[in-house]
C-alpha cells in the first residue's frame, strides 16, 4: 500500500513538470508575434533591396502596422547596417544589402573619380571650387581649385571652418537627421565673425530648405566679400561623403545666376556619384586593391 505522505510530493512534482513543459496559450501567441516581426522585417528588407526609399508612414502602410512599430523595425535595420537614413528622414538600403563593401577613399580614388568632375566644373563656371569633408561640426578642406575668371576667390584661404557657416557645410549637415545635427552642436556653435545663423532652431529651418532645394546658397558668411553655393556628394550607399562648393566674388554674384550655377553643381554631383559607383564596381569586379 502506497504511503500518502509519498504520494503527495510525487503529485506536486508531476504538476510542476506539466506546468514547466506544456506550452501555454501565451507562449503560442508570443511565438506567432515573433514570426510576424520577422516577416515584417523581411518585407522591409525586400523593399529596401529593390531600391525603395521609405518614410516611416510608407513603411507602416506597407506592413499594415502602426507607425511606431514600423519605426522600431526600421531603427533596428539601421543599427544593423541593413538600412541608412539621411536628412529627409527616409530609409534606404544600407551597406549590408550591397555586394560592395565600403572602404576609406584614397587619393588615387579621388583622382580617378572626383578630380575630373571638378576640373570640368571649373571650366564651366570659371569660379573657385572647394571640396570639403565633415568631421563633427567642422569642415576640413580636402581639395581646392582656383577659378579661371579674373578676380576669383582665393582657393586656399581656409583649411578648416565651422560647417554651419558655409554652403557646403550646411549641405552636408542637411543629410543628417535633426536629432544628430543638434547632438553635434550640443556645446553650441563655434563662434564665427560673419555667421548669420545664431541658433539651432534657425539652422534646422535652413536645413529643411536645403533638403527641399537640394543645394545651399550663402552670401558673405564664411569669407567677407564672397558668396557661395554648395551641394552634397554621396557615396555608393547614399551616405553623405563630400561637400562640393563654388566660391563667387560678391561683385559678380547675382541671384539671377543662382539657377545656372546650381544646375552646374547638380550635374557635377550626378557625374561624381556615377563615377564613384562605377569605380567601386570595377574595383571589386577586377579584384584590384
Amino acid at each position: 500500500m502506497t504511503n500518502q505522505t509519498e504520494t503527495a510530493p510525487r503529485a506536486v512534482a508531476q504538476e510542476r513538470a506539466t506546468k514547466t513543459h506544456a506550452p501555454s496559450a501565451d507562449d503560442a501567441l508570443h511565438g506567432e508575434a515573433g514570426l510576424d516581426s520577422v516577416r515584417r522585417a523581411l518585407q522591409l528588407l525586400k523593399a529596401l533591396q529593390d531600391g525603395e526609399s521609405l518614410a516611416v508612414k510608407q513603411a507602416s502602410e506597407l506592413l499594415g502596422v502602426a507607425p511606431a512599430s514600423a519605426h522600431r523595425l526600421l531603427t533596428t535595420l539601421k543599427l544593423e547596417g541593413f538600412a541608412t537614413q539621411t536628412g529627409d528622414r527616409r530609409y534606404r538600403a544600407g551597406t549590408q544589402l550591397s555586394p560592395l563593401k565600403p572602404r576609406p577613399m584614397t587619393r588615387a580614388d579621388f583622382k580617378a573619380t572626383v578630380w575630373p568632375v571638378i576640373s570640368e566644373l571649373r571650366e564651366r563656371t570659371g569660379e573657385t571650387i572647394h571640396v570639403w569633408t565633415r568631421r563633427g561640426s567642422l569642415l576640413y578642406l580636402l581639395h581646392s581649385v582656383p577659378g579661371s575668371a579674373g578676380g576669383s576667390v582665393p582657393h586656399d584661404a581656409l583649411s578648416r571652418i565651422p560647417a554651419y557657416t558655409t554652403a557646403s557645410g550646411r549641405a552636408l549637415l542637411a543629410e543628417l537627421p535633426n536629432e544628430q545635427v543638434q547632438s553635434i552642436h550640443k556645446q553650441g556653435f563655434i563662434p564665427w565673425r560673419d555667421a548669420k545663423i545664431t541658433s539651432i532652431s534657425a539652422l534646422k529651418r535652413r536645413l529643411s530648405s536645403i533638403r527641399r532645394d537640394g543645394y545651399e546658397v550663402t552670401v558673405e558668411e564664411a569669407i567677407q566679400g564672397t558668396s557661395g553655393l554648395g551641394i552634397c556628394i554621396h557615396d555608393p550607399w547614399h551616405r553623405p561623403m563630400l561637400g562640393l562648393g563654388l566660391a563667387v566674388p560678391n561683385r559678380r554674384f547675382e541671384r539671377s545666376n543662382v539657377a545656372r550655377l546650381s544646375e552646374a553643381l547638380e550635374d557635377s554631383r550626378v557625374q561624381a556619384e556615377k563615377e564613384l559607383t562605377r569605380f567601386h564596381v570595377e574595383q571589386q569586379f577586377f579584384g584590384e586593391d
